[in-house]
C-alpha cells in the first residue's frame, strides 16, 4: 500500500459555488416548479433526493436571498436613474423626476370577463434605463391557511404569502401595486415618478392620482 489518503468531495467546496441541494432548488424557483417536480426528476435519474422538509428550508433561504439581491439591483436602477435625470435638469424642489413604465401579468387569463386570477406581479420600470425600479406581488390564496379554514382550525405557524382580499376583484391588484410603488419612490429612490406609461387600464392611472404620492411636492402624475 502507498498509504496515500485523498479526500474526494460530492460537491464543489469553493465558498463562491453553490452547494448542490442549493443549486437543485433554486433552479425549481428559477423555473416556476416544486418538490414533487424535483422529486420526480431525481427519479427518473436514480439520484436520491431531499426531503420535502429540507427543500422547503433552503427554498425559504433562498427566498430571502433572492429578495435582497432583486431590492440591491432596485436601487442601482435607481441610483442610475437619479443621475441621468440630473444630467438632464428634470427637478422639482430639488428632487430628479423621471417617467416610468408600469405594467401588470396574472397567473390566470381573464379575457375581459373573469377578473378571478389568484395571484398577480407588478413592475415599474425605468424609461431611460429599462431596468426594474418596483416589482409587487399580491395573492389571495395560501394552501396552509385555506386548509386550515377548511378544517376549523388555527393554521399552524408558517410564512403567509397572502396578501390580498379574496373577494375583491383580481383586476385591482395591479393599480394596487403600481400605486404603492409610486408612494415609495421618494423614500425608496430619491425619486418622483412623474411621468407614467401605461396600457389602457385608467383604473390604474386614477388609483395613483387618488393616492397623491406627491402632494407635499404639489406635483400631479402625468401620463
Amino acid at each position: 500500500m502507498c498509504n496515500y489518503e485523498a479526500n474526494i468531495w460530492s460537491e464543489p467546496t469553493e465558498p463562491e459555488t453553490l452547494d448542490i441541494n442549493t443549486a437543485a432548488v433554486a433552479g425549481t424557483v428559477t423555473m416556476g416548479i416544486g418538490y414533487a417536480q424535483l422529486e420526480e426528476l431525481c427519479a427518473a435519474m436514480n439520484v436520491p433526493c431531499m426531503s420535502e422538509p429540507t427543500y422547503v428550508e433552503y427554498r425559504e433561504n433562498l427566498i430571502d436571498d433572492f429578495n435582497k439581491t432583486a431590492m440591491k439591483n432596485m436601487k442601482m436602477t435607481g441610483e442610475v436613474e437619479k443621475h441621468l435625470a440630473l444630467e438632464r435638469n428634470d427637478v422639482i424642489n430639488g428632487i430628479p423626476y423621471i417617467t416610468v413604465v408600469a405594467d401588470g401579468s396574472w397567473m390566470k387569463r381573464s379575457y375581459g370577463n373573469a377578473y378571478n386570477s389568484l395571484s398577480s406581479i407588478e413592475a415599474i420600470i425605468g424609461y431611460h434605463t429599462k431596468k426594474i425600479l418596483f416589482v409587487g406581488v399580491r395573492n389571495k390564496f395560501c394552501a396552509i391557511c385555506d386548509v386550515a379554514e377548511r378544517n376549523g382550525i388555527e393554521p399552524k405557524a408558517h410564512k403567509c404569502y397572502k396578501n390580498f382580499d379574496r373577494n375583491a376583484s383580481s383586476i385591482r391588484m395591479e393599480s394596487d401595486v403600481i400605486a404603492e410603488g409610486f408612494k415609495c419612490s421618494l423614500e425608496m429612490h430619491g425619486l418622483i415618478f412623474k411621468t407614467v406609461i401605461a396600457d389602457g387600464d385608467s383604473s390604474v392611472y386614477q388609483t395613483i392620482l387618488d393616492n397623491r404620492p406627491y402632494c407635499e411636492h404639489m406635483v400631479a402624475v402625468k401620463k
